[in-house]
Parts: structure tokens; C-alpha cells; sequence
């Protein structure tokens, strides 16, 4: 019996076979599947609530993944890849909201609270260190916009200006992929109303006169050129402009 089970096992030892998973791969696609269910749900409705718990666990699971290349497999590109998904789920956040989140998850997972850094700064600082030394150049490009963003509800205008301008990103923004088109309007919409919070005038109007003045289009109806405060929301990705059929004399707006 001994001899059989010994001949068993080399066999299924000699049939074992080892499959390469790539984690950052699945955190990416159910941050991918996660998002496609916020727009798909009704944020009035208990299903987006339900949703909505569901952000802090993709959130941990990340963290863990993230961990996991760093200090088991030391694979740092794959860290920043995973590292950069979780700062696009807390660039919005100010410190504030950030504890109250906290403290909300602390009710329901106190091991999942404890993991966590307490100190948003520290957090968000260490990821987008992690991003800007092994990130590829989409991600390098898209973290400093969130980078940006969050220096910018933190009121801290000079610092999120000088990163605005280190990214040179205004030269070629128009030759970048709709997100991050996207994201470089937010990221100016919200240094301008940092720069207005701030009694900064000059700047707020030099932050706001693109988005503000957006291109003017031909409307048949009147025979003028007139300008659409909706692309000003277009623009941010807050407003999904309806869809015109084109007539002659109909000049595309982008």
C-alpha cells in the first residue's frame, strides 16, 4: 500500500502543473466591472448603496495585491500598476471625508481599518511616489492629474499649480485619449476654484478662460454662432450631449 501511494504521488506530482496568474490584471478588471455597475445602477436606488459597499473591499483587495508584489514577488512596475488604481479611488477625497470613511468601515471591518493608514496624506503620498518611479508614462501622466486635483480641494494652490505645470501635458493634452483629456479639465476646473478659495483672482481667471469659453458653433435654426454652456459639462464628463441629426451648415463643435 506504502509503495502504491509513493507511485501515486510521484505521479500526480509528474501531472502538477504551475499557472501564472496576473493579479494586477484582475484588480484592474473589477475596478473596470465596478465602474460599468456605478453608471449602470440609479444613485437613488439601494442597489448603488449596495454598490457603494463594495468600493472598500475592491479598495482592500488592492492594498493586499499590491503588497503582494512588493514584498513577496518584488515586482515594482506591477506594483505601481495596482497603486495607481487605488489613487484614482481616493484623489477626490479630502482628509475629512477620508477619516469619516474610516470610521464608518471601522463599524462593520475593524481588521480591514487597522490595515489601513489612518493618515490620508501619508497614504496618497506613497502611492504616487510608488507611480512616478515605476509607472508607465499613461499612468505617471494620469496620477499627477489626480495629484493635482487633490492638492487642489486641499486648498493648496501653489504646490498643485507647479505639479500642473511640471506635467507640460497643455502642449499635447489634445493628442492624449479621452480619460485623460477628461481628467486634465477636472484637474484645471478644480485648481481654478482652489485659486478663487484662495482670493486669487488673476489665477482663477487664467485657470477658467479655457474651459469657460468654449468653442462656438453654427446654429441653423437662427443662422449665429452661438456658445453652449453644456460643453462646459461635456467637457468635465458630467453631461452626455444629445444627439443632433447633422443638417447642412452644421458645423461640428469638436
Amino acid at each position: 500500500l506504502g509503495a502504491a501511494s509513493g507511485a501515486l504521488g510521484s505521479t500526480e506530482a509528474e501531472t502538477l502543473e504551475y499557472v501564472m496568474v496576473d493579479f494586477a490584471a484582475l484588480v484592474e478588471r473589477l475596478d473596470d466591472e465596478l465602474t460599468r455597475a456605478f453608471q449602470a445602477s440609479n444613485p437613488h436606488s439601494t442597489e448603488y448603496v449596495e454598490r457603494l459597499r463594495d468600493e472598500p473591499r475592491w479598495l482592500d483587495f488592492a492594498r493586499r495585491v499590491q503588497h503582494y508584489y512588493e514584498e513577496q514577488v518584488g515586482d515594482a512596475c506591477q506594483a505601481a500598476r495596482v497603486a495607481a488604481r487605488r489613487i484614482l479611488h481616493l484623489y477626490y477625497q479630502t482628509s475629512a471625508m477620508y477619516q469619516r470613511m474610516r470610521l464608518l468601515k471601522s463599524a462593520t471591518e475593524p481588521a480591514a481599518e487597522e490595515a489601513e493608514g489612518s493618515d490620508l496624506e501619508t497614504l496618497f503620498t506613497e502611492l504616487t511616489v510608488l507611480v512616478y518611479r515605476h509607472g508607465d508614462e499613461r499612468a505617471k501622466a494620469e496620477t499627477m492629474l489626480a495629484h493635482v486635483y487633490h492638492l487642489a480641494i486641499e486648498n493648496q494652490f501653489f504646490r498643485a499649480r507647479d505639479l500642473f505645470l511640471m506635467t507640460h501635458l497643455q502642449e499635447s493634452i489634445q493628442q492624449q485619449d479621452i480619460g485623460l483629456q477628461i481628467m486634465y479639465n477636472r484637474a484645471l476646473a478644480q485648481l481654478g476654484l482652489c485659486a478663487f478659495r484662495c482670493g486669487l483672482i488673476g489665477e482663477t481667471h487664467a485657470c477658467l478662460a479655457d474651459l469657460c469659453s468654449p468653442p462656438q458653433f453654427f446654429d441653423p435654426r437662427t443662422g449665429t454662432a452661438s456658445t453652449s454652456m453644456s460643453r462646459i459639462r461635456e467637457l468635465l464628463a458630467q453631461h452626455a450631449p444629445p444627439t443632433r441629426p447633422a443638417g447642412p451648415g452644421t458645423v461640428n463643435s469638436n
